[in-house]
C-alpha cells in the first residue's frame, strides 16, 4: 500500500480503511459542514470533532492544526455539561434572568448565581454583586498577582508595599474591604455603596472572588483588616469612641491598614497562655512588653489590634485584654517573616518594647479581651474555610481545563480515566463543602452574632477542617495532573504551585486542625462523664449512712 493512501483507524469499529488524498479532503469537507449544523447539539458536535480528530491524525497532515479552534468551540459550549460531575439538577427557564453567561472553564461558579440551578439562597442581588467584585479583580488584580507575588518572595518591602496601598485604595471604592467586617453593611463608616439586602452570602462572595488571584493577594487586601477591626466595630472603645470611629474610617476607605495580634512565639491556639503584658503607668495609660508572632499584614499595619494581659500572670483568660496600638507610637517593631507561602499577606514577627499606650485605647471592657477574642474567632475560622473552598475549586478547574488540552500516548490527558477519576473526586470534595459553606453561611444570616457564637462555633470549627483537608487533597491532586507543570513556577500550572505552597496556611492559622476537633468535640459533648457504677454508688450511701449515724450519736 502507497504511502499515500494512509491508514485510518476508527476506533470504535477497530476497522483500518485506505484513505486516498481526495477522498480525506471530501471527508473533511463533510464533516466540517455536519459539525456546523451539528453544533447546537452536545452529541453531534463531540462525534464529530473526534472522528476529524482521528481522521487528521492517521493522515498525518498539517491541515489538524484547523481542528483547535473547532476543539476549543466545543469546550465552551459544553462547560458546563461536560462539568455534570459538579452541577446537574436543571432549572427552569425562569431563572434565566439571574444567568451571567462565563464561558471559559477557569469561571465555573461554587454557586447558583450564573448556573441555569435553583437557589434558595442568591437572588438579583448576589449576581450584580459577583459581577461587580470580578471585574475589579479582573481587571485591577490579575495583571500585577504573579509580579506581586514575585516581589514579596523577593522580600522588595517597598514594591509590596506600594501594591498594598494602592489596591487597598481601589478596593475600598468598590465596596470590596467594608465586605468582609460582617453583616450587616458598615454604612456608618464608608461611602461605598451597599448592595440591595447585603447579607453574609455577599460576603462570602466577596471573598470567593478575591480568592481567585491566590491566597496571599486575598490576605494582603482582606486578611489583616477582615480579622482586626471587627474587634472595633463590635465593641468600640468607650473611652475614645470618637478617634475609634476615625480608625474604622480610614481602614475601611484604604487609606489606613490594620490587623490583628493574638499569636506569640509561646502561645497559639492556646489563647490563655498569653504572655504580653500592658501594666497600668499610674498616669493614663499602658506600657505594652512582650512579642507577636506570624501577623497577617503586620509589616504594612498602621493599627494594630493586640491581645494583651492585663491581670497578674496567673489570671489566665480573665486577664486578658485587647488594647489598640498606633504604629508612631515609640517602641514598635516589625520584621517580614519568610513563610512558605501567602508571601503578599506580609507576615510578620512583631515587638513591643516598652509602648506608652492611652488607656483610652483599650477596646471594649478591661477584662473582656478572651469574649472579644473568641467572638472573632468565628468569623475568621468562616473566612478561611470560604478562601480554601474556592482554592480547592481552582485545582478543578486548572486540572480540568489541562487535562483537555495535554496530550499523553496519543490522546487527551483527560481522556485516561484515571484522569477522569482523579478530577471527579476532586469535584466530589469541592461540592460536599461548598453545599457545607452555604448552609452555615444561612445559619448565620439568620441569627445573631451572640448566637452565632453559642450554637456555630463547633459547626463552623468542622468547617474549617473539613475546608483546609479539601484544599490540600485537591493541591496534591492537582499536582499529579499537572506533573512537571505544576511544579515549575509561572506557565501553565501557576496557580497549582502557588496553591500547594499555601494550603498549609489555612490547616494551621485561626486554630489547626486538632484544635478544631477538640472544640467541635467539646461544643456536641463527644465526651460525656462516666456513669458511676453500682460499687461507687453503694460506697457512697454506705458513707452517708455512717455521718447520719454518727450525727445521732
Amino acid at each position: 500500500m502507497s504511502h499515500h493512501q494512509p491508514l485510518v483507524k476508527y476506533e470504535p469499529f477497530g476497522a483500518e480503511v485506505p484513505l486516498s488524498e481526495p477522498s480525506w479532503c471530501a471527508c473533511f469537507t463533510f464533516l466540517s459542514r455536519c459539525y456546523s449544523f451539528s453544533s447546537r447539539y452536545c452529541i453531534g458536535s463531540i462525534l464529530c470533532y473526534f472522528f476529524l480528530r482521528d481522521v487528521c491524525l492517521c493522515s498525518r497532515l498539517e491541515i489538524f492544526t484547523e481542528l483547535i479552534p473547532l476543539r476549543k468551540h466545543i469546550i465552551t459550549r459544553l462547560h458546563y455539561a461536560s462539568l455534570c460531575l459538579i452541577r446537574t439538577i436543571r432549572a427552569d427557564t425562569t431563572s434565566s434572568s439571574l444567568l451571567c453567561h462565563h464561558k471559559q472553564p477557569e469561571n465555573n461558579h461554587p454557586n447558583k448565581t450564573d448556573q441555569n440551578l435553583h437557589s434558595p439562597f442568591y437572588n438579583q442581588s448576589h449576581v450584580e454583586w459577583r459581577a461587580k467584585i470580578r471585574s475589579f479583580f479582573e481587571n485591577e488584580v490579575e495583571p500585577i498577582v504573579d509580579d506581586w507575588d514575585k516581589q514579596a518572595a523577593l522580600n522588595n518591602h517597598a514594591k509590596c508595599k506600594e501594591y498594598i496601598q494602592l489596591m487597598y485604595r481601589k478596593s475600598a471604592e468598590y465596596g470590596i474591604l467594608a465586605g468582609v467586617v460582617g453583616a450587616p453593611w458598615p454604612s456608618k463608616y464608608t461611602d461605598a455603596p451597599a448592595p440591595a439586602n447585603y447579607d453574609y452570602f455577599h460576603e462570602l462572595i466577596n471573598v470567593d472572588e478575591g480568592t481567585r488571584c491566590g491566597g496571599g493577594i486575598a490576605w494582603a487586601l482582606m486578611g489583616g483588616l477582615g480579622i482586626g477591626l471587627p474587634p472595633l466595630i463590635n465593641f468600640g472603645m468607650p473611652m475614645d469612641q470618637g478617634k475609634c470611629d476615625r480608625v474604622i474610617r480610614e481602614c475601611l476607605n484604604g487609606t489606613k491598614i490594620i490587623c490583628l495580634c493574638i499569636t506569640e512565639p509561646g502561645a497559639g491556639s492556646d489563647v490563655s497562655n498569653l504572655a504580653c503584658t500592658a501594666k497600668d503607668s499610674g498616669d493614663g495609660h499602658f506600657i505594652v512588653d512582650g512579642n507577636k508572632k506570624w501577623i497577617t499584614n503586620g509589616i504594612y499595619a498602621d493599627y494594630f489590634t493586640v491581645a494583651v494581659r492585663t491581670g497578674d500572670k496567673n489570671s489566665a483568660h480573665k486577664g486578658l485584654s485587647m488594647i489598640l496600638v498606633e504604629r508612631t507610637m515609640p517602641g514598635v517593631t516589625t520584621t517580614k517573616m519568610d513563610c512558605t507561602g501567602v508571601w503578599p499577606s506580609g507576615t510578620t514577627y512583631i515587638e513591643f518594647d516598652n509602648v506608652k499606650v492611652p488607656k483610652t485605647n483599650i477596646i471594649g471592657q478591661v477584662g473582656g479581651g478572651f469574649k472579644q477574642i473568641m467572638y472573632n474567632f468565628n468569623h475568621e475560622r468562616w473566612l478561611l474555610a470560604a478562601q480554601a473552598c474556592r482554592m480547592a475549586r481552582i485545582c478543578v478547574e486548572d486540572s480540568l481545563s489541562f487535562a483537555r488540552s495535554r496530550r499523553t500516548f496519543g490522546k487527551f490527558l483527560i481522556e485516561h480515566q484515571v484522569i477522569q477519576h482523579k478530577i471527579g473526586e476532586m469535584a466530589t470534595k469541592v461540592e460536599s463543602l461548598h453545599a457545607w459553606l452555604e448552609n452555615i453561611t444561612f445559619q448565620m444570616n439568620t441569627m445573631k452574632k451572640s448566637e452565632q457564637n453559642v450554637k456555630l462555633g463547633g459547626h463552623i470549627a468542622m468547617l474549617k477542617l473539613a475546608s483546609s483537608r479539601t484544599a490540600e487533597f485537591c493541591a496534591s491532586s492537582a499536582m499529579q495532573v499537572f506533573g512537571g507543570a505544576g511544579y515549575t513556577r509561572g506557565g501553565k500550572g501557576v496557580r497549582v504551585e502557588r496553591i500547594y505552597r499555601e494550603v498549609k496556611a489555612y490547616a494551621i492559622p485561626g486554630g489547626s486542625e486538632e484544635i478544631m476537633l477538640n472544640l467541635a468535640s467539646g461544643q456536641f459533648n463527644f465526651v460525656t462523664r462516666r456513669a458511676p457504677d453500682v460499687k461507687d454508688q453503694y460506697i457512697k450511701k454506705l458513707t452517708m449512712e455512717l455521718k447520719q449515724l454518727k450525727s445521732r450519736l
